[in-house]
C-alpha cells in the first residue's frame, strides 16, 4: 500500500483529488498539526509528504526538520506553491523539496512525476561523496572539484557543490555507491538549478551517457528497498571524473542518442505513433497520449485501426495497409491530409495526418505525425459564422428583415436546430420574437405548440430564457429540455445594456462550451450594435420629420447653409417657409445656392458676404437685415438670424432662420421720423427751460450769479465749511462814482462799466471763489479754504489794483476805483444774512475813511491785515535796498575745526537792526522768503572763500518752501560753481519740518545734494516728528539738538533722558551730533559727559559780524 502524509488543514481534496493520489491502493492520512509532521512521517514511512501551509517560514521549518533527521531524511517532499513570494522557490527547492505544486494541478502533467515520487526509495538517507569534471569549463584530468550526491534516481541526480554549475553544462561524474568497492562512471547535463543554501550550490544533473555497468549499477541501487545504512558502506566515497578516450564511448554515444530520441519524441507539439508492417503500434509520444487519452501502457504493442480509427473506416484502412506492405506504394505517404480519428473514449474528432515509412532489416516502419484539428475546426465554423452574420446585417435595411438570414447562419455554423431573434421595446417593458429560424422543418414556422423547444412569441423580461438574458445581460441555459436538448439565450446587448435575446434550441444534448459562448456573445453584441444603429437612424428620420414639420410651421424660412474653407457654398436644408418668403421652391435653393444671392439686392451683397466671413472667423452669431426682390417681383425686408459651428472637415455651418420685417422697417422708419421730430422739441424746450434758468440764477447783463443764487450757494458753502471747520471771507465790492458814469455818459456807457468790472473780478479771483452781482454797482466775492482771517485782506487788494485802472468807454478813459468791506466766517457771523449784512457795513466803513480801501468788519483784524501789508512792503524794499545781512556763530568741535553758521539780520533804516524771529513768518507768507534764502545762500559762500582758515565749514539754514523748490539742487549747484567754494566746506541745515510730505521726494532731493558733496544737517532735532527709520533712510551727516532741550540741562530729568536717548542713537547710527544754545558752564560738562563732542552757544560765542569773524578763528 503506498502512503501520503498531506500535512495541511484539510484533506486537499479540492486541490488534488482529481489525481493519481486519490486512487484507492494509495493511504492518505491528514496531520493538521505542523509540529507533529515528523514524528508522523517517523512512525507512519510514507512515500510522499504533501505539505500546504500559510507563509514561507512555516514551510521551510518542516522541511529542515525532515531533512535534518535520518529517520525521515529519505521521504519525498511536494509544496503546494500558493503565492509564493520572489526567491521562495529557490529557498523550498535548496531545502530538500522535490516539487512545488501550481495551483490548479493539472493531471496531464503531474500524474507521471506523483507516480515518480511515490517511488523514491529512502535512498536519500546516503550522501555520496562525488568528484566532477565541468567539460564547459575543464580541458584537464586536474581540473576537478568535490561535491555530494544528494538524491540519486535511475535517470540522474542531485548534486550539491561549492561553486555553481551552469545550466546545460555537461559533466563528467566519478562515484561509488554504497556497498560497493568500484567507482563508476556517467555522463551528465545539469538541466536544473535548486538554488543555493550556507555557500553550497544545488543542481539537477540528467544522465546523458553511462560507462560499462554504470546503467544496471544504479538501477538495481534506485530499485532495492533503502535502508538507512548499508553494511559495509565506507564513511565517505572518494569520486573522480575523466575524459572518454577509450572504444566503449561510441556504445555510450548510442545509449545517449536513444535517450536523446526519447527525449524529442516527448518534446514534440504533434503526435507522433509508429507501426510495424502488421500495424501495431510501437511509438507513442506524451503528445499522442493527450489527443487520444491512451496510456502508453494501454496502447503498446497494440493494432493501431482498432485503437485509433472510428469502425467505420478500419476495414478500409486495414487493405491500404496490405497493399501498401504488399507492393511498397501508396498515393497517402509523404502528404498532409485531413481524417477523422477516434479516442479512447469513443469520440470522434478532426485529424491532420501525415505518414512516412522507413525500412529496418527489411522491415517496414510506419510513423504518423498526428495533428488535433478540433479546435481550429470549431475556430472556422465560428469565423464563418461571423461572416455570414455579418453580410445578413450589412445587406438588410433592418432588423427584421435581417433575422431569418443570420439565424439561419448560426443553427448550420454552430449545429443548433431551432432558433429565434428577440427584440426588447424601448422601455423594455416586453420582449418581442421578430424572426424564427428552423432548417429541419418544412413550410413557415407553425403556432408555438408545434414548434417544440421555442416557447410564447411575447415575453416580459425575467420569462423564459430570453427575458432571464435580457434581465440580467448574461447567457442563460438548459442542458437538459423538455425533450431532452438543450436550450440557450445569449443577450444582444451594447456595452453593458442589454436590448434583446439570441434564443438556440437543439433536439438533442449538447454541450455550452466557453468559447462558443465568447462566440455567441459577440454575435448578439454585433447584432445589439445594428438594432441600436437601427434605433438611432429611426430617430434620427422622425426627428428629422419632427423638425421639418416644425419648420415649415414657423413664420419665415428656416434653413441651414454651409461654407467650405474652398469657399464652395450650400443650402443643406430650407423649410417651406421659402415660398412664401421669397416666391421660390426650398429644393432649388438646395440644388442652387445663387439663386437665393440673385434675390438679395446688389448694395447689400458686400456686407453681407464680409459678415458671414466675419462669423465664421470668430464663430459669433449672424444678424443682418437686408432688402431681396422676390421671385413674384416684391421688394421685401428680410432679416436672417443664424448660429454657426465648425464642421470636422473645417466647414462652417450655420442653423437659423430669415423672417419678413417689412412692415417691422416701415414701422421704425415711421418712429424714427416721430423721435427726430421729438428730439428737436426737446432740445428747443431744454434750451428754453435752460435760459429760463439762467435768466432766473444769473445777471442778464454781467452772466454773474445774480443775488437769489449768490445766496443759496452762500448757504451750502457755509454748511460744508462747518462741517470741515474752516474759514471763508466775503467780500463785498462797491464801485466808487457809478451814479456820475450812468447819469453824464448814458446807460450804455454804465452797462459797459459793468461788464467791465465783473471781467476783472473774473480774472482776479481763483477758480474755487465766487462772483456775483447782487445789485446795481454791487458785487461780492465768496472767498473759501482761508489759512488765517486777515488773509482776505490779499483778495481785497487784488480786486482794488484790478478795479483802480481806468476804464474806455466810446474812446473815453474813465477813471474806476471801489470801496471793499470784508466779513469771516465764523468770527463775523454764522450765517449768510448776517454775513452779508457785516460786510456791507464795512464796505460802508471803506467808502467813509476814504473810498480805494477796503475794511474788515472788526477794526482789530483790520490793523493786523495792514501791519501784514506793510511788514511785507518793507521786506521788498529792504531786499532791494540790500538792508539784510548775515552774522555768522561759530560750532565747537573736540578734535576737528570750528564752523559757521549763517544768521541773516536785517538793519531797517527806522528800527535798526531786526532779529529773524520778526519778520521771517512774514516773508514766508508773502513768497518774499525764496528771494531772501538765495541771497543767504550766495553771501554765505561768498564770505566762506574770503577766509583765511580754508577748513572751516559756513552752514546756510533752509526755510521749508525754499526746501521744497524744485530747482533746489540746480541752485545750490550753479552758487557753488558762481563762488568757486569747495562743497564740503558748505554745510546746508534742513528743520525736522521741511521733511514732511512726500518722502520719495524728500529722499531724492537730499541724495542729489549729497552727490554734490555738501553736508547735511538736521536742525532742530527734538523738537518735531521725526522717526529713527526716516533719519536712517536719510543719511544726514549730523544733528544738531534742539535748544529747549538744552536750556533746562542738567535739572530737567525728562530733557536729560530725552537727550541722552539721542545721543545713543546718534552713536548708533554714526551720526555727528551739536548740541544749540549751549549757555552754562553744567549743560557743557553735562553733554560732554554723555558723549557729545560739538557744542553752540553764548558760552563760547554770540553770532560775530562778518569783520571779527577771522580773528574769533584766529584765536581758536
Amino acid at each position: 500500500m503506498l502512503r501520503v502524509l498531506v500535512v495541511a488543514a484539510d484533506d486537499l481534496s479540492s486541490e488534488l483529488g482529481h489525481t493519481v493520489l486519490w486512487r484507492p491502493d494509495v493511504d492518505r492520512t491528514l496531520v493538521t498539526d505542523p509540529d507533529a509532521a515528523p514524528r508522523a512521517v517517523a512512525r507512519l514511512r510514507p512515500n510522499l509528504v504533501i505539505i500546504d501551509q500559510p507563509g514561507l517560514e512555516p514551510t521551510l521549518a518542516i522541511v529542515r526538520r525532515l531533512r535534518d533527521d535520518p529517520a525521515t531524511r529519505s521521504t519525498a517532499i511536494a509544496v503546494l506553491s500558493r503565492a509564493l513570494p520572489e526567491g521562495a522557490q529557490d529557498r523550498l527547492l535548496s531545502s530538500g523539496v522535490n516539487a512545488l505544486l501550481p495551483l490548479p494541478v493539472d493531471p496531464l502533467f503531474w500524474d507521471r512525476r506523483f507516480e515518480e515520487l511515490l517511488s523514491v526509495p529512502p535512498r536519500r538517507a546516503h550522501r555520496i561523496p562525488v568528484r566532477l569534471q565541468d567539460w564547459s569549463r575543464f580541458v584537464s584530468d586536474a581540473d576537478e572539484t568535490e561535491g555530494l550526491v544528494l538524491n540519486i534516481g535511475a535517470r540522474g541526480v542531485l548534486l550539491e557543490t561549492r561553486e555553481s554549475l551552469e545550466l546545460g553544462s555537461k559533466l563528467g561524474l566519478t562515484l561509488r555507491l554504497p556497498g560497493e568497492t568500484a567507482d563508476l562512471h556517467v555522463v551528465g547535463q545539469v538541466v536544473r538549478q535548486a538554488g543555493e543554501e550556507d555557500g553550497h550550490w544545488r543542481s539537477g544533473v540528467e544522465f546523458l551517457v553511462y560507462r560499462g555497468e554504470a546503467r544496471e549499477r544504479i538501477a538495481a541501487f534506485v530499485d532495492e528497498e533503502g535502508s538507512p545504512a548499508r553494511p559495509g558502506a565506507p564513511a565517505a566515497v572518494p569520486l573522480r571524473l575523466r575524459t572518454f578516450d577509450d572504444a566503449r564511448e561510441w556504445e555510450e554515444e548510442l545509449r545517449a542518442s536513444e535517450l536523446r530520441k526519447s527525449l524529442i519524441l516527448d518534446s514534440a507539439l504533434d503526435g507522433i505513433v509508429t507501426v510495424d508492417h502488421e500495424g501495431r503500434i510501437l511509438e507513442f509520444n506524451s503528445a499522442a497520449r493527450r489527443v487520444f487519452g491512451y496510456t502508453r501502457a494501454e496502447v503498446f504493442g497494440r493494432e493501431a485501426v482498432e485503437k485509433l480509427v472510428p469502425p467505420a473506416e478500419r476495414a478500409e484502412v486495414r487493405a491500404r495497409l496490405r497493399e501498401f506492405v504488399a507492393s511498397g506504394e501508396s498515393t497517402d505517404l509523404g502528404r498532409r491530409r485531413e481524417a477523422v480519428a477516434m479516442r479512447a473514449d469513443g469520440s470522434l474528432f478532426p485529424i491532420e495526418i501525415a505518414v512516412f515509412p522507413s525500412w529496418i532489416k527489411g522491415k517496414v516502419l510506419l510513423t504518423a505525425f498526428v495533428r488535433d484539428l478540433t479546435e481550429r475546426k470549431r475556430s472556422e465554423r465560428v469565423s464563418a459564422t461571423r461572416h455570414a452574420v455579418t453580410e445578413a446585417l450589412a445587406e438588410a435595411g433592418s432588423v427584421a428583415e435581417a433575422g431569418p438570414r443570420l439565424l439561419e447562419a448560426i443553427l448550420a455554423g454552430l449545429n443548433w436546430d431551432e432558433g429565434r431573434l428577440w427584440v426588447a421595446d424601448r422601455d423594455r417593458a416586453w420582449l418581442h420574437a421578430i424572426a424564427t429560424a428552423s432548417p429541419g422543418s418544412a413550410g413557415p414556422p407553425g403556432p408555438p405548440e408545434s414548434r417544440g423547444a421555442l416557447p410564447e412569441e411575447t415575453l416580459r423580461p425575467g420569462e423564459g430564457l430570453p427575458g432571464r438574458a435580457l434581465e440580467t445581460g448574461a447567457p442563460a441555459w438548459v442542458e437538459a429540455g423538455a425533450r431532452g436538448g438543450t436550450a440557450l439565450a445569449v443577450p444582444i446587448r451594447v456595452g453593458l445594456r442589454a436590448l434583446g435575446a439570441l434564443e438556440l434550441a437543439s433536439r438533442s444534448p449538447q454541450p455550452v462550451e466557453a468559447d462558443w459562448l465568447t462566440a455567441l456573445g459577440e454575435i448578439g453584441s454585433q447584432v445589439g450594435l445594428f438594432v441600436e444603429r437601427q434605433r438611432a437612424e429611426d430617430a434620427l428620420r422622425e426627428s428629422e420629420a419632427r423638425i421639418a414639420r416644425v419648420a415649415d410651421a414657423i413664420p419665415g424660412a428656416v434653413y441651414q447653409y454651409q461654407l467650405a474653407p474652398d469657399g464652395t457654398d450650400r443650402f443643406v436644408f430650407v423649410s417651406r417657409g421659402a415660398v412664401d418668403l421669397l416666391g421660390m421652391d426650398p429644393k432649388r435653393l438646395q440644388d442652387d445656392p445663387r439663386a437665393g444671392w440673385d434675390l438679395i439686392l446688389s448694395d447689400y451683397v458686400p456686407a453681407l458676404k464680409a459678415s458671414l466671413a466675419a462669423s465664421a472667423d470668430r464663430l459669433t452669431p449672424w444678424v443682418q437685415a437686408f432688402e431681396v426682390r422676390t421671385a413674384d417681383g416684391k421688394v421685401k425686408w428680410i432679416r436672417g438670424q443664424a448660429v454657426p459651428t465648425r464642421g470636422p472637415d473645417g466647414e462652417t455651418v450655420w442653423n437659423g432662420i430669415f423672417v419678413d420685417v417689412s412692415e417691422q422697417k416701415a414701422t421704425e422708419e415711421a418712429l424714427r421720423r416721430l423721435n427726430e421730430d421729438l428730439d428737436r422739441r426737446l432740445a428747443e424746450l431744454r434750451q428754453a427751460e435752460a435760459q429760463l434758468q439762467r435768466l432766473a440764477r444769473y445777471d442778464s447783463l454781467t452772466g454773474l450769479p445774480n443775488r437769489s443764487y449768490f445766496l443759496e450757494t452762500l448757504a451750502e458753502t457755509l454748511l460744508r465749511v462747518e462741517r470741515r471747520r474752516s474759514r471763508l471771507a466775503l467780500v463785498f465790492v462797491d464801485l466808487d462814482g457809478f451814479k456820475e458814469v450812468n447819469d453824464s455818459l448814458g446807460h450804455a456807457a454804465g452797462d459797459l462799466l459793468l461788464r467791465t468790472a465783473a471781467d476783472r473780478l473774473r480774472t482776479v479771483t481763483r477758480r474755487t471763489d465766487v462772483v456775483a452781482r447782487i445789485g446795481g454797482d454791487e458785487f461780492t466775492v465768496l472767498v473759501q479754504d482761508l489759512a488765517r482771517a486777515d488773509d482776505a485782506a490779499l483778495v481785497a487788494l487784488g480786486i482794488l489794483e484790478q478795479l483802480s485802472r481806468p476804464c474806455m468807454i466810446n474812446d473815453r478813459e474813465v477813471p474806476m476805483s471801489a470801496s471793499v468791506g470784508i466779513s469771516v466766517y465764523p468770527e463775523d457771523g454764522a450765517d449768510g444774512e448776517t454775513l452779508v449784512r457785516h460786510a456791507d457795513l464795512a464796505m460802508y466803513r471803506a467808502k467813509r475813511e476814504g473810498k480805494n480801501t477796503y475794511r474788515f468788519f472788526t477794526a482789530a483784524m483790520s490793523d493786523r491785515a495792514r501791519e501784514r501789508l506793510v511788514l511785507q512792503g518793507s521786506l521788498r524794499r529792504g531786499l532791494e535796498r540790500g538792508e539784510f545781512e548775515l552774522h555768522y556763530q561759530p560750532t565747537i568741535h573736540h578734535g576737528g575745526p570750528p564752523s559757521l553758521e549763517a544768521l541773516i539780520r536785517w538793519r531797517h533804516p527806522d528800527k535798526g537792526l531786526i532779529a529773524p524771529a520778526e519778520f521771517i513768518v512774514g516773508a514766508e507768507e508773502s513768497g518774499l522768503i525764496l528771494p531772501i534764502g538765495a541771497w543767504a545762500l550766495r553771501q554765505a559762500s561768498r564770505f566762506a572763500c574770503s577766509l583765511r582758515r580754508t577748513d572751516v565749514r559756513v552752514a546756510v539754514n533752509l526755510s521749508i518752501r525754499q526746501f521744497r523748490e524744485p530747482d533746489l539742487v540746480d541752485t545750490v549747484e550753479a552758487v557753488l560753481g558762481e563762488t568757486g567754494l569747495a562743497p564740503e566746506r558748505l554745510e546746508i541745515e534742513v528743520t525736522e519740518a521741511a521733511l514732511m510730505g512726500d518722502g520719495e521726494e524728500v529722499r531724492e532731493r537730499l541724495d542729489r545734494l549729497r552727490a554734490l558733496g555738501v553736508r547735511l544737517t538736521l536742525d532742530d532735532f527734538g523738537s518735531g516728528h521725526s522717526s529713527l527709520r526716516s533719519l536712517k533712510r536719510l543719511c544726514f551727516h549730523r544733528l544738531k539738538i534742539d535748544r529747549t532741550l538744552v536750556s533746562n540741562l542738567p535739572n530737567d530729568a525728562d530733557d536729560s533722558a530725552i537727550v541722552e536717548a539721542i545721543l545713543a542713537m546718534s552713536r548708533s547710527l554714526g551720526l555727528e551730533v551739536v548740541a544749540e544754545g549751549v549757555e552754562t558752564e553744567e549743560q557743557r560738562a553735562f553733554l560732554e559727559s554723555r558723549g557729545c563732542r560739538g557744542f553752540q552757544g553764548y558760552l563760547f560765542s554770540r553770532p560775530l559780524p562778518p569783520g571779527e569773524v577771522d580773528g574769533y578763528l584766529d584765536g581758536a
